[in-house]
């Protein structure tokens, strides 16, 4: 009876070991929507008439265990008067290091 206890204690263990493991190796939803929105940011930066930038988790979609889009948004106003918005689309990898990098897409424009 006792080694079936023990043997059952370490099959529970490897268990539990085996499912943090899986889970430590997915690319979450949070970290490529900050990603994503330092892209946006940067982006913001580079651009005169920017007044904000921000990325949604929301938006973001889950290509693969390691690999997440989303999308970096900014918004601004030009001397004239009329506002824009633009999106850039951003694919955020998880490298086997656990290193994140990430490719950017071309940014579109539209008015608000």
């Amino acid at each position: 009876m006792r080694k079936v206890l023990i043997v059952l204690s370490l099959a529970a263990i490897a268990v539990i070991a085996f499912a943090a493991t899986a889970q430590a190796h997915t690319l979450s939803l949070r970290k490529a929507n900050a990603v994503s929105a330092q892209v946006a940011k940067k982006d913001c930066q580079k651009d005169v008439y920017c007044t904000d930038w921000g990325s949604f988790k929301s938006d973001c979609k889950r290509a693969s265990q390691h690999r997440v889009r989303c999308h970096a948004l900014t918004v601004g106003t030009r001397p004239d008067g009329t506002q824009y918005g633009c999106d850039r689309p951003v694919l955020v990898k998880m490298k086997r290091n656990f290193d994140l990098i990430f490719v950017t897409g071309n940014k579109t424009c539209f008015p608000v």
